[in-house]
């Protein structure tokens, strides 16, 4: 097969094609998009963009390269009124036509549209003032959005410019509209001879997470293989009388279909969703619907590697109308899957295999996608750049689901320094073995005094060149304690755990009081770890901590914190087994107290610990459901990382405490190995004071694997998080 050619004649037909969608208009058209729907919440920033301008004294590239900017992938990032003019973008004065064109690299559905207006002190009046938005299928015809001027406030030059509101508002919802060129046409200004924007970033679409809702894919593209941009158009809802249902019809508009002599497709439903149906609507243009696919193969992953064949499919010929029905529907008994491969068997005797669309949705159970604006959140350019670790509480004492979103968070190795907003390096950076941050309405406040840290750096133990990593915390009246793991600089790893102590702070106007530090040396007791001197057993604890108190919020208390490790035995069948400690909270200081569960039930000896899972990760979450609609109310769910640095994030649940976990499933599959080279996965596990009644929040690390990647790539070495949602 000639792939070369293959794409030649597919990229020749598609220019073809839009030749035909008529003279350029200032209004949608009802044939290709009738009804949009508004994007619930924020869905993927598109990085993959280019950039062109009516005329450009500093360069209109400035909007999308993140410089100025202190972090990438969040809507809630600032842009430094500091940082050079040639920074940001700016037309040449006195033009009499102003517009800024985003040229996407394929046609996608689009969703929040955030802009940062213009905020150098000395072109202030030169900030966009109003502006219309048109898209645009190929760079040459446009579409108005919506024949609207809309209205976008001043940064009034602050120093550090949040985004500005738009009408009034945060963002402008572009509706799941497909298009591959946005062009914001320039009206009026504050009274400038030019027109400038600091930052633009636009976010795909992402309907609503909910049974009989359709998905937002993409096309699977990777290493060995790649698919031209026009392949987007069988699953980005071009062409479609509606964007998120299952009742939509299909115009017969050849530009917005594909074919050709390829065989094969893999669609990434960009996270692992139950399926009810997937419909499927044939090629459609009148003169050419003998194209259209006749037999197909369809087969399920959740890796990405190892597929589930179903069965053969028979897809009914398209008719050429122009609003035309779904050709054939496949229904599903609630499949999990995160990648749907197609390959064509047949045709109905044309030259080339055609598709309209493909549309998959939503049935009942665990869907597991992407959280884009925590992970956002944490991608910080100045001071905290990036942690090893995460582990989240309310300092209130309330540790359930869905209370509010206060959270204090504590990291271990942290670096602090700078990070180069366009090529991504770290420099003038050092590391420290821990850090903390607060959360609270939407921000991260770190506590970034690198020399106070430094001062209270947790090295109370008398050996030489150790350190601690934090562990999991807890709140307990106006305390704050943390399990602290003892580390030595040595091994092969350049890192040995020689133990684990308890480190209390004291909590003072809902913060913590860092000079009030204490610690509780666990050194000759063995209760908070054991690690035999022959090095064939260790035994950690501080992986999760469960509050069943009442303050705590739990649903049945017995007064009891619940702190879950794991168990690695050389001599044992399993590998890395979940074990759990508890002590009274009000005894938590008092190693003495401390029971171990056993075979024989609680009991005082550490080294009796038995497994209630395997293959555990080194943190993890064990939460309890506390929402009475889920058909897991009351029972708890541990949140895991296969075999501690792999690909897999886990969930298992227990009816109580104490037994052990089963119905373990893969929840969801990281490929950030596939798109960031040399690089680990590893640390999954669930946040409650994140986490809403039907939407779990799941962080997890990323590192190197190979030395030098965390240093020029400030993307690595930080939290990742995704949202775990009961589809019921």
């Amino acid at each position: 097969m000639n792939l070369k050619k293959i794409s030649k004649l597919s990229t020749l037909f598609f220019l073809v094609s839009l030749v035909s969608c008529g003279t350029p208009a200032k209004e949608k058209t009802d044939k290709l998009f009738p009804k949009l729907s508004s994007s619930i919440s924020l869905g993927e920033m598109i990085e993959d963009i280019t950039t062109s301008a009516s005329s450009a004294l500093y360069n209109a590239e400035n909007v999308i390269n993140c410089s100025g900017m202190s972090g990438n992938y969040g809507k809630n990032h600032t842009h430094s009124s500091l940082s050079p003019r040639e920074t940001m973008f700016l037309t040449q004065p006195n033009q009499k036509e102003n517009y800024l064109d985003l040229t996407l690299n394929k046609s996608i559905q689009l969703g929040h549209l955030y802009i940062y207006n213009y905020n150098n002190f000395a072109k202030i009046d030169c900030s966009v003032k109003t502006f219309e938005l048109y898209y645009s299928y190929d760079g040459s015809t446009f579409y108005s959005f919506d024949n609207k001027t809309h209205e976008l406030s001043s940064n009034e030059g602050k120093t550090d410019c949040t985004y500005s509101l738009i009408d009034g508002k945060e963002y402008l919802d572009l509706e799941g509209l497909t298009a591959k060129v946005i062009r914001l046409k320039f009206k009026e200004n504050f009274g400038g001879k030019n027109y400038g924007l600091s930052e633009v970033r636009l976010f795909a679409y992402r309907p609503d997470v909910k049974t009989g809702n359709a998905i937002s894919p993409t096309l699977y593209n990777t290493l060995k293989v790649s698919y031209p941009s026009i392949y987007e158009n069988i699953i980005n809802n071009s062409g479609m009388s509606e964007v998120n249902s299952a009742d939509a019809k299909m115009s017969n508009d050849p530009s917005t279909m594909v074919k050709s002599k390829r065989t094969e497709l893999v669609i990434d439903l960009k996270g692992n969703y139950p399926l009810s149906k997937i419909l499927f609507y044939n090629y459609n243009e009148p003169n050419q619907l003998d194209c259209g696919v006749k037999d197909l193969t369809i087969s399920f992953s959740i890796d990405g590697k190892n597929y589930d064949i179903k069965n053969n499919l028979i897809i009914n010929k398209a008719s050429g109308t122009d609003k035309e029905d779904v050709s054939t529907t496949l229904e599903l008994d609630n499949i999990n899957a995160q990648f749907v491969k197609l390959n064509f068997n047949s045709n109905y005797g044309g030259s080339e295999y055609g598709l309209s669309e493909v549309k998959f949705i939503i049935g009942t159970g665990y869907a597991c996608e992407r959280n884009t604006e925590l992970t956002g959140m944490l991608s910080n350019y100045n001071g905290w750049s990036g942690a090893d670790g995460i582990f989240g509480v309310r300092l209130n004492g309330n540790q359930s689901i869905g209370f509010d979103h206060n959270t204090f968070f504590n990291f271990s190795d942290t670096y602090f320094g700078d990070v180069n907003p366009i090529n991504k390096h770290r420099s003038n950076f050092v590391m420290n073995n821990n850090s903390f941050a607060y959360f609270n309405d939407n921000q991260i406040n770190y506590v970034t005094d690198y020399e106070y840290l430094k001062a209270q750096k947790m090295e109370s133990r008398s050996l030489a060149d150790c350190f601690y990593w934090l562990g999991d915390g807890t709140v307990i009246g106006n305390y704050y304690y943390v399990s602290a793991l003892y580390i030595a600089k040595e091994g092969v790893l350049g890192f040995t755990q020689k133990g684990e102590d308890l480190i209390r702070f004291d909590i003072v106007d809902g913060k913590i009081d860092f000079s009030t530090k204490k610690e509780f040396i666990d050194t000759n007791t063995n209760k908070l770890s054991y690690i035999s001197k022959d090095s064939n057993l260790s035994i950690i604890f501080g992986s999760a901590i469960f509050e069943n108190t009442k303050e705590a919020g739990a649903l049945n208390p017995d007064g009891y914190i619940y702190n879950f490790g794991y168990r690695d035995d050389k001599n044992a069948s399993y590998s890395r087994g979940l074990v759990v400690s508890r002590v009274k909270a009000e005894e938590i200081e008092d190693f003495s107290k401390y029971e171990y569960l056993s075979d024989s039930g609680w009991q005082d000896d550490i080294t009796k610990t038995i497994p209630l899972i395997d293959r555990v990760s080194c943190e993890m979450s064990v939460t309890e459901v506390n929402n009475p609609n889920s058909p897991y109310y009351g029972k708890f769910v541990l949140t895991y990382e296969k075999d501690t640095i792999g690909n897999e994030i886990c969930v298992a649940y227990a009816d109580r405490l104490g037994d052990k976990f089963n119905e373990s499933r893969t929840v969801f599959t990281i490929l950030d190995r596939d798109c960031i080279n040399n690089v680990s996965n590893y640390n999954a596990k669930m946040h409650p004071t994140l986490s809403t009644d039907n939407c779990y929040v799941i962080s997890y690390n990323l590192n190197e694997s190979q030395s030098g990647v965390n240093n020029f790539n400030a993307d690595v070495y930080r939290p990742r998080f995704l949202n775990l949602k009961e589809c019921i």
